[in-house]
């Protein structure tokens, strides 16, 4: 009875997400802008039959013109039939192959609509949670539970809200893909404990831990962030093998199981890489430029451009402008070009190699020479200017707004807390209080773990989707606890007056 209300409770839930998500009709105005490139691959690979991760240039050319909408594009595309163009090797966006491959994989599965980017987004969410709930059938549901609930009043926030927020982070869109790793991560946190619980795991476990770690590495290589959702199993696998460091039966056991941990990790990022072409290991494009990131990001210093960086890194021959302070990606590439191997090259022959390997290379010794000739400032930008960012956007993140298309969802969110209440009121009598303990236990750590790429990079609500999630999570699952709490507290007394 427990776990058939338990799966019940949860597909009630997982229902209020998607139609929540579904109702906000994004794809119908959303831009799309930074996943240009992926979409663009997506339908190469869905329409016009081009290997995976290869680019048309019909596609591309369309959906780069200035002013154009992705909407627009794919209808012209799909009712003149518009003929293939010259296909490029990669996409040229430096965000590496999971956006290729999940736009592909989208578009192929649910048709070539930008709407089946949200498909295939609420497929993956809900296929990790039934890989959930056939592992975990009982209480530990409540975490997924919780889960789905803060996503769903996220969507109340200016993450759908505010259109110039919209336009940089769309559901189903790169900045958003976070979200599909959160229940594997809490699934392979969950696989973590009952190891230590019981030292040992079976075949059937192993195949699910499998599949939510091949979504997880899919949403790392879409958006490298969710990697740090595995830092609890990685630092857990390390505890428990410091355990028992004389016991050569546990020693043996723990590394069997960090072994197959490992394993996946290492088998599912192989499987995603064998799907795309070789040239996107060959330029170095397999994950999201890093170095790029955080060399632009530098920019939080009110004092950018440092003295004498400007002359070092000479671009006003391509970019008038220069390095400056809000260059953005322009300060990027403003580095590349000013190299002496390509000043005498157009614009478009130095921007073939963007993001390649060699410019990450570039980035990541300019970054080092401006740490050697500038320390203080560097630490003041990362450690001092960065980090004032993120209160400001949670604070942004607090405002709700229930208005049109947005009106529908908080009664889904109602549906969703009686749903979850129901599971929580039923397993009061079973600890249940330790499970929202570590819901919220693990969301606040998670929160901690997601300051490092905040630090690393830049804050603003429309890269913060995962800090704004863990917010909500670590509000929404205090109220079970607390429930949990105050009715145990409140049984303890009645067993002292029986007593």
């Amino acid at each position: 009875m427990t776990h058939k209300l338990a799966y019940l409770t949860t597909f009630l839930v997982f229902m209020g997400y998607c139609l929540s998500v579904l109702s906000l009709e994004q794809h119908e105005h959303a831009p799309f802008y930074p996943e240009t490139d992926c979409i663009a691959a997506g339908i190469s690979f869905a329409h016009y039959g081009t290997r995976m991760g290869r680019v048309n240039g019909t596609p591309y050319g369309m959906l780069r013109t200035p002013g154009s909408k992705p909407q627009d594009a794919i209808r012209q595309i799909l009712e003149d039939k518009l003929p293939a163009g010259d296909v490029l090797p990669t996409t040229t966006d430096g965000n590496g192959i999971g956006c290729p491959i999940f736009a592909s994989l989208s578009f192929a599965l649910f048709g070539v609509d930008l709407k089946s980017l949200n498909y295939g987004m609420l497929f993956l969410v809900g296929l990790s949670t039934l890989a959930f709930a056939l592992r975990f059938p009982g209480r530990q549901l409540i975490a997924i539970q919780l889960s789905q609930i803060a996503l769903t009043i996220m969507l109340l926030t200016p993450l759908t809200s505010s259109d110039s927020v919209v336009g940089q982070v769309s559901i189903g869109g790169l900045r958003y893909f976070f979200v599909i790793g959160i229940i594997p991560g809490i699934h392979l946190f969950h696989e973590l404990l009952y190891f230590w619980k019981r030292r040992t795991t079976g075949g059937r476990a192993i195949m699910l831990a499998g599949l939510q770690m091949l979504i997880l590495v899919l949403a790392i290589y879409v958006r490298g962030t969710p990697a740090y959702l595995l830092w609890p199993v990685w630092c857990g696998l390390v505890l428990v093998s410091w355990a028992n460091p004389r016991d050569a039966v546990r020693k043996r056991l723990v590394f069997r199981f960090g072994a197959v941990i490992v394993g996946l990790y290492v088998a599912s990022k192989l499987f995603w890489v064998a799907l795309m072409p070789f040239s996107y290991v060959r330029t170095g494009q397999l994950n999201g430029g890093f170095w790029h990131r955080v060399f632009i990001s530098q920019s939080a210093h009110p004092k950018w451009v440092y003295p004498g960086l400007a002359e070092q890194y000479d671009c006003t021959h391509l970019f008038k402008e220069g390095l400056h302070q809000h260059g953005g990606d322009r300060n990027g590439h403003c580095v590349w070009v000013s190299l002496p191997q390509n000043r005498n090259r157009s614009e478009h022959e130095a921007g073939r190699e963007l993001f390649h390997a060699e410019y990450e290379r570039q980035l990541r010794n300019a970054f080092f020479y401006v740490v050697r000739e500038f320390p203080k400032e560097t630490c003041e930008a990362f450690f001092y200017y960065k980090p004032q960012h993120i209160i400001p956007t949670l604070k942004e993140a607090l405002n709700i707004d229930v208005e049109v298309p947005r009106d529908r969802i908080p009664y889904y969110i109602l549906l969703q807390a009686i749903a979850c209440m129901a599971l929580v009121v039923a397993q009061l009598r079973r600890d249940v209080w330790r499970d929202a303990l570590t819901v919220t236990v693990l969301h606040a750590g998670y929160f901690l773990c997601a300051l490092v790429p905040h630090i690393i990079a830049w804050t603003r609500i429309h890269t913060a989707v995962d800090l704004i999630y863990f917010m909500y999570a670590i509000f929404v699952s205090a109220v079970p606890l607390l429930l949990a709490m105050v009715c145990r507290a409140w049984s303890a007394k009645e067993r002292a007056w029986h007593s």
